[in-house]
């Protein structure tokens, strides 16, 4: 008995391989935005991996992500003056990994997102979409998905009657989860484990 405890001991010792993924991100914002990998989804930690600061561009990245925990995309966006609004699109290369909509891939306007505005210890405010990837004033960004919708708080392309623009300086931070799968035991392990249970098996029947 003791000799087999030893053995599953042996056999749990052996590291576990981290699950990791691709995160490619498309995205761009009038005006300007900031993206975040955090630990938190109440607070930004770490440096940003994309930002850009002219909507009329599409800003696009591939980070690697290793994480056995979930961790949390932020996007930080600030409009500059007139209507404000953000688009993207972004996908994970691996299925161990779903975003807050329980999928490899999330756009906004889809489910998943939470929005905060000013601050993300606020409560959380209702996503308007204010229309698919192409509407005006801002046209068609290639590199991310037609379905996804430009978002603010509010309409600010339509505020008061066709034609009237909102004009702030607000900011928005738009949060989704990353979450891994259970990470399985790595072949080797279990592997080691039968050969291990075999051996104290023979040992056992030549006594």
């Amino acid at each position: 008995m003791k000799k087999l405890a030893s053995a599953l001991l042996l056999a749990s010792a052996i590291p576990c391989a981290q699950a990791s993924t691709l995160l490619t991100s498309a995205f761009t914002a009038d005006n300007a935005f900031e993206e975040y990998i955090s630990s938190s989804a109440t607070s930004i930690s770490g440096a940003s991996i994309l930002s850009g600061n002219n909507w009329g561009s599409t800003y696009s990245s591939v980070d690697s992500l290793t994480s056995t925990s979930v961790s949390y995309l932020i996007l930080k966006v600030t409009n500059q003056g007139g209507p404000g609004a953000a688009l993207g699109t972004f996908t994970l290369s691996d299925s161990n990994y779903l975003f807050g909509n329980g999928a490899n891939t999330i756009s906004t306007g889809g489910t998943g997102w939470s929005m905060y505005v000013d601050s993300l210890a606020n409560a959380a405010a209702p996503i308007v979409a204010e229309g698919a990837n192409g509407i005006s004033p801002w046209g068609v960004h290639a590199g991310i998905d037609s379905n996804a919708q430009w978002v603010w708080y509010y309409n600010s392309i339509n505020t008061n009657g066709a034609g009237a623009w909102g004009d702030d300086h607000s900011t928005f931070y738009l949060v989704t989860s990353i979450t891994p799968a259970a990470v399985p035991l790595p072949s080797a392990v279990w592997l080691m484990g039968s050969a291990l249970l075999g051996f104290l098996g023979l040992k056992r029947k030549q006594a």
